[in-house]
């Protein structure tokens, strides 16, 4: 029966060949034998021969960006080769990520156990902190995690192929703002929430989230800020902190023109400065 899940795991990395190793090792040591893995290096200029072992092997398949296009868009492509079918379960996992060695059996052992396509496990924040769930059981991306208080940080997440190939990643910021694709994911399935770690996020202030996420854009943060609460009312309309949330945004708009017009001038003193 275990055998009918394979899993998936997509690991984009820029400039961290030795992070990216580690790893790799977790993945090459897990105990569940049924998974692929999909590596895209991101426009690196380092090296990467530290890896070529793990990255030439036949369970593996390496992707390489002609330049830094950023983690969204890395995750965008790597999704482009997952193979669409029901008994496959995608996981993201970064190049600075490890799992427990049982991470994938304690992942399949759970999704054959409650029938789910979408199953969330803690992971080890900075090896210290957990992921904060309430409870285990049933929970609503939106209502629960973006304006609710059952599950909070960095999660692990299994997301059957069908599901995950639905949507993608807004490529639109160089990197962060997941949540509008896991709020898509949302508007077509609940997840199921277990209190059980299995991943190591280490949360490293280089390589894939360097530099600006908005590229130097100066209105994509203030749109982004507005839109997260729309989509959240636009998908659960009857949710009151999204409300609240949207309604401070607009409050907000006023304001938002003489920030805009500073951080441009900044910007041009930088330059010209340069």
């Amino acid at each position: 029966m275990s055998g009918s899940i394979h899993f998936t795991l997509i690991t984009p990395t820029f400039n961290r060949p030795e992070a990216l190793v580690n790893c790799l090792k977790s993945v090459f040591k897990q105990t569940y034998p049924h998974w692929d893995m999909i590596v895209i290096n991101d426009g690196s200029s380092q090296s990467y021969a530290l890896a070529a072992d793990y990255l030439n092997h036949s369970r593996l398949t390496y992707l390489e960006q002609d330049s830094n296009h950023g983690v969204n868009a890395a995750r965008n492509r790597a999704l482009n080769w997952v193979k669409n079918q029901a008994n496959h379960y995608v996981c993201f996992l970064d190049d600075d990520e490890t799992l427990k060695l049982d991470a994938l059996e304690t992942a399949c052992r759970l999704i054959i156990a409650k029938k789910v396509p979408w199953l969330v496990l803690q992971c080890y924040l900075n090896n210290d902190r957990l992921t904060h769930m309430a409870h285990a059981g049933k929970m609503d991306y939106i209502n629960d995690y973006l304006y609710g208080n059952k599950l909070k940080k960095d999660a692990t997440h299994f997301i059957q192929a069908p599901l995950a190939l639905s949507f993608r990643f807004n490529d639109w910021v160089k990197n962060g703002e997941e949540w509008t694709y896991f709020s898509d994911l949302a508007s077509k399935s609940t997840l199921w929430a277990e209190p059980v770690p299995v991943k190591y996020n280490l949360h490293q202030p280089t390589g894939l989230f360097l530099g600006n996420m908005y590229s130097k854009n100066l209105l994509k943060p203030f749109i982004m800020k507005l839109y997260r609460p729309y989509k959240a009312v636009s998908l659960r309309p009857l949710n009151l902190k999204a409300w609240l949330a949207l309604l401070q945004q607009v409050l907000k708009l006023p304001f938002r023109l003489p920030q805009i017009v500073v951080r441009s001038l900044l910007l041009r003193y930088k330059s010209s400065s340069a």
